[in-house]
C-alpha cells in the first residue's frame, strides 16, 4: 500500500478521524473528545492509530471550527465545512439530495444535486448556516440532560418513548431551558419534557435553516445528534417524513471527516504525501495574543456550608420556610426569637414533588425530641405547588422573601443581589422596603446552572475547585458579558486556543457579575450597603469580582444558600401571629408526605391557548397547575379567585368582540393582525376605519397552525412574537374575506407629554 489518506473533523467538543483507502473505502473511524485542548486529542486519537497509521504516508485534510486553532505543516489540505459534508454525504449515501448536521454548537444544511458522470461527489447547489444566537445545539441537549441528572443516552431513552412533547420554546438555548424549568416545577412528566425539547430544538434549526424553503429527499442527519432517539423522532415528525426519506447510519457523525479524505485523494496529484511524525511535530498551538484589564481576583477559598444540620435534643417550636426554586429546593425552621433551627439544601433535580418530601423528612428527622410547626409559609418558583399542597398559612413572590431575609440581618442594606440557579434579581431598600426591583431578562438568564454546567464542561466542581481555580490566574481572560449563548461560544473557543484552566475560571466570574450588572441592574443605582444572596453567593469567585467591578464591599448573606425560605418563614411568623393558623401540624404533614401522588395532564380546548393543565392527586385532595386563566386553579385556591373585572385582557376581548358585533359599514374588508404590540391598538384601528366605512376583521388568537406558517415565513432568525406576527398576516392576506391588510411602522409611543416609548426595531420595521 502506497498511502493513505487522512480525514480529520476539529469539532469544538470532539476530533473525528476517518482513513480511506487508495479506491476510497473507509479503512478507520475514531473519535476523541477536545474538552477545550486540541493538542492533546489529536496526539491521542493518533497514537491510538499508530498501529495503521505510523507506516504509509499519508494524505492528510483538516476540516471543522477547530482547524484555526492549530497550525499545520504545509502539507495539509484544508477543507472547508460545507465542502466536506457534501463529499462525505455523496460517499456514504450516493443518493441523498440534502442533508442537516447537527454540532455542539452549529448547525447546517446542505441541498445536494447528483454527481455527473464519472464523478465521486454531489454538486452544493444550496446551504445555509446558523446564526450564532442559535448555536450549541448538540451542546445544548447535553446540558439538559446534566440538568435532569441523566446521561445523554438515559435522556434519549425518555425522549423517544414520550407519547408527545411539552410546548417548549425553540428559539434559543436559554428560552428552551427557562420553558423547560418551568414545566419540572409544574411537575410535567420527564419523557414529555425530554421530547419538548428535542422537538424544540428541530423547529429551531430547521426554521432558521430553511427559511420556508422546502427540504430534498432523501434528507441525511450528520453529527453526533443521530445517537439521541429523541431528536431522529422529532426531525420525522417536524418535517412530515415519510419512510425511507430520512437516513441515518453509524458513519453520519464522520461524515465531514470522510469527506475531508475523499477531497484529499480527489487531489493526490496535487498534495504532497508526509510522514506521520513529520505531521505530529509539525502540528503546534496557534498563538493568540490576548489583552485584559481585569484584575486578578486574588486569594479564595471554597466557602461551607452556612445552615445548621446538627440535631436538636429538645422539644422545638418553629416556623417552617419552603423555597422550592428551579435548581436548589431550600427549608428552613427559625424558631420564636428568629434564631435558626435547622435548614436544608437539595437539588431540585426536575422532581420538585419528590425533592420536597426527601426535604421535609431529612428536616423533622433532626428534631427526634419533638417538633411543633407553628407556621408554613411558601415561596421561589415552586410556591404554589407546595403552598396549595400543604396548605400554606402565605405564599409569598420572591422579591419580598429575600428582602425581608436580608433586612433581619442587615438593617441597613440598601442593595440585594440574589443569583440563583435560573433567577436573578435586584432589589433595592429604603428603610426595609421595596423601592425598586428588576429580574433577569429570560436571555441572560441561568446564571447559577450556567457555572454548573461550564464547570462539567471542563472537568471540575463548582464547590470545591473554582475558587482555588480562579485564584490562581494571573490573567483573567475577558469572555463578554452577553448571554450565556455567547459566554458559552467564547469560552469554548478559548479553551481552544489552550488559554490556562484558570484564566478561564476568572474570566467567567467576571461575566457572570458584569452580565448581572449590565442586564440586571442595568442603570439603576448601587447603593453603599451591599448584600450578595442566592446560590451563587457560595461562589467566592463571584463575590469578588462583584467588588472589584464595583470598588464597594459586597457583603453575603450569613445564610445565602436558604435565605428565600429565611424571608418566608419570618412572613408565616407575621402572618400566623395576625390572622392565627391555617396551616396543618406536623401529624397531618407527614401523613400527606407518605400518600402518593399521582400525575395527570390534559389540554385545555376553552381558547386558542390550549394549556397543558397538569393535576397532581394526593389521597381526596386534586390540585391543577399550567392554566393560564386558573380556570381549573382556582378550584385549589388559598384566597378567592379574582373575576375579570380589573383583567386588562379580558376587557379589551370583550370591548372587540362588542366592537365587530356591531359593525354596520359595507366597505371593502380591512384585516387587522391580532399580534405583537399592535393589538394593544386594535380598539382604535377598529372604530378608525369603520368611520372610514370599512368592514373590519381581525386574525383569530394566537394557535399552533398560525405559529408555524410564520416559522417558515421567517427571512432571519427572529423572536416568537414576530414568527407569530407573520403567521397572522400570511392568515389575513390567504382569507378570501379580507380585500387589504393594514399593519403600520410603529416606531414610539407618546402616552406621557416629554417621555416617548420606542419599539424594538423588529417591531418598527415588521411591516417592511
Amino acid at each position: 500500500m502506497d498511502f493513505l489518506a487522512v480525514g480529520l473533523d476539529l469539532g469544538l467538543q470532539s476530533i473525528k478521524l476517518a482513513v480511506l483507502e487508495p479506491d476510497r473505502q473507509l479503512r478507520l473511524r475514531d473519535s476523541e473528545p477536545v474538552r477545550g485542548k486540541f493538542p492533546t486529542a489529536l496526539k491521542a486519537i493518533i497514537r491510538r492509530n499508530l498501529t495503521l497509521l505510523a507506516g504509509p504516508d499519508l494524505l492528510i485534510a483538516v476540516t471543522g471550527a477547530g482547524q484555526n486553532s492549530l497550525v499545520f505543516p504545509e502539507t495539509v489540505f484544508k477543507v472547508n465545512e460545507i465542502s466536506s459534508l457534501a463529499a462525505g454525504t455523496g460517499l456514504v449515501f450516493p443518493t441523498a439530495r440534502s442533508v442537516f448536521d447537527i454540532g455542539a454548537e452549529s448547525a447546517r444544511w446542505v441541498e445536494l444535486k447528483a454527481a455527473s458522470s464519472g464523478e465521486f461527489f454531489p454538486e452544493v447547489i444550496d446551504f445555509a448556516l446558523n446564526e450564532r444566537c442559535a448555536a450549541g445545539t448538540g451542546l445544548f441537549l447535553e446540558q439538559q440532560a446534566y440538568r435532569l441528572r441523566l446521561t445523554v443516552e438515559e435522556f434519549s431513552a425518555l425522549a423517544a418513548r414520550a407519547k408527545k412533547g411539552a410546548a417548549i420554546a425553540g428559539r434559543c438555548s436559554v428560552f428552551a431551558k427557562s420553558d423547560m424549568i418551568h414545566l419540572q416545577q409544574k411537575g410535567t412528566p420527564a419523557e414529555e419534557i425530554a421530547y419538548g425539547v428535542c422537538l424544540a430544538l428541530v423547529r429551531s434549526v430547521t426554521s432558521s435553516l430553511l427559511k420556508g424553503k422546502q427540504t430534498s429527499w432523501p434528507l441525511i442527519l450528520a453529527g453526533n445528534i443521530i445517537k439521541n432517539a429523541g431528536v431522529v423522532r422529532a426531525f420525522h415528525e417536524v418535517l412530515s417524513a415519510r419512510p425511507g426519506e430520512i437516513l441515518q447510519s453509524e458513519l453520519s457523525p464522520y461524515l465531514p471527516a470522510i469527506g475531508a479524505a475523499g477531497l484529499a485523494l480527489s487531489q493526490r496529484q496535487e498534495l504532497q504525501a508526509t510522514a506521520l511524525e513529520k505531521f505530529l511535530s509539525g502540528t503546534l498551538q496557534a498563538a493568540s495574543p490576548r489583552f485584559s484589564s481585569l484584575k486578578p481576583l486574588g486569594e479564595l477559598r471554597p466557602s461551607s456550608p452556612s445552615e445548621p444540620t446538627a440535631e436538636i435534643n429538645y422539644p422545638a417550636r418553629g416556623y417552617l420556610g419552603i423555597d422550592i426554586g428551579s435548581v436548589s429546593t431550600n427549608l428552613v425552621l427559625i424558631d420564636d426569637q428568629f434564631k435558626v433551627l435547622s435548614g436544608v439544601y437539595l437539588p431540585t433535580r426536575g422532581r420538585p414533588l419528590e425533592v420536597l418530601r426527601e426535604g421535609l423528612l431529612e428536616l423533622f428527622s433532626r428534631f427526634p425530641a419533638g417538633l411543633e410547626i407553628l407556621g408554613l409559609g411558601t415561596t421561589g418558583s415552586g410556591r404554589y405547588l407546595a403552598g396549595r399542597l400543604l396548605r400554606a398559612d402565605i405564599i409569598k413572590n420572591e422579591i419580598t422573601s429575600q428582602m425581608r431575609s436580608a433586612c433581619h440581618y442587615f438593617p441597613e442594606v440598601d442593595t440585594i443581589f440574589e443569583i440563583g440557579g435560573q433567577d436573578s434579581k435586584f432589589i433595592q431598600v429604603e428603610k426595609g422596603r421595596v423601592v425598586d426591583f428588576n429580574l433577569n431578562k429570560i436571555c441572560a438568564a441561568g446564571t447559577g446552572s450556567f457555572l454548573e454546567e461550564q464547570a462539567a464542561q471542563m472537568g471540575f466542581r463548582v464547590e470545591t475547585d473554582f475558587a482555588v481555580l480562579a485564584s490562581a490566574s494571573r490573567q483573567p481572560c475577558d469572555l463578554g458579558s452577553r448571554c450565556t449563548v455567547f459566554m458559552e461560544s467564547e469560552l469554548l473557543n478559548e479553551a481552544s486556543r489552550g488559554q490556562p484552566l484558570p484564566d478561564l475560571v476568572a474570566g467567567l466570574a467576571y461575566s457572570i457579575a458584569r452580565n448581572y450588572l449590565e442586564k440586571v441592574v442595568e442603570r439603576r443605582p448601587v447603593g453603599q450597603h451591599i448584600v450578595f444572596q442566592g446560590g451563587v453567593a457560595s461562589n467566592q469567585a463571584v463575590v469578588r469580582a462583584f467588588s472589584l467591578l464595583l470598588g464597594k464591599e459586597v457583603r453575603v448573606h450569613p445564610y445565602h444558600r436558604i435565605s428565600g425560605a429565611i424571608g418566608v418563614a419570618l412572613e408565616a411568623r407575621e402572618a400566623v401571629r395576625k390572622a392565627g393558623k391555617k396551616s396543618p401540624g406536623l401529624a397531618e404533614i407527614r401523613e400527606k408526605l407518605f400518600q402518593s401522588f399521582r400525575l395527570t395532564d390534559f389540554e385545555c380546548r376553552h381558547c386558542p391557548n390550549r394549556c397543558q393543565v397538569i393535576a397532581v392527586e394526593s389521597g381526596k385532595e386534586r390540585v391543577y397547575f399550567g392554566d393560564i386563566c386558573e380556570r381549573y386553579t382556582a378550584a385549589s385556591r388559598l384566597d378567592p379567585a379574582a373575576d375579570d373585572f380589573h383583567n386588562p385582557l379580558a376587557f379589551r376581548k370583550k370591548l372587540l368582540e362588542s366592537l365587530i358585533s356591531a359593525q354596520t359599514a359595507t366597505g371593502p374588508t380591512v384585516g387587522l393582525p391580532t399580534a405583537s404590540v399592535f393589538q394593544e391598538f386594535l380598539p382604535f384601528w377598529m372604530i378608525f376605519f369603520s368611520r372610514l366605512g370599512y368592514r373590519v376583521k381581525i386574525s383569530p388568537e394566537t394557535n399552533l397552525e398560525i405559529m408555524e406558517a410564520g416559522i417558515k415565513l421567517q427571512p432571519a432568525e427572529t423572536c416568537l412574537p414576530v414568527k407569530i406576527a407573520l403567521g397572522h398576516l400570511k392568515l389575513l392576506q390567504d382569507d378570501p374575506e379580507v380585500d387589504l391588510v393594514f399593519l403600520p411602522s410603529l416606531v414610539d409611543e407618546h402616552r406621557i407629554k416629554n417621555d416617548s416609548f420606542y419599539f424594538c426595531n423588529y417591531t418598527e420595521n415588521l411591516p417592511h
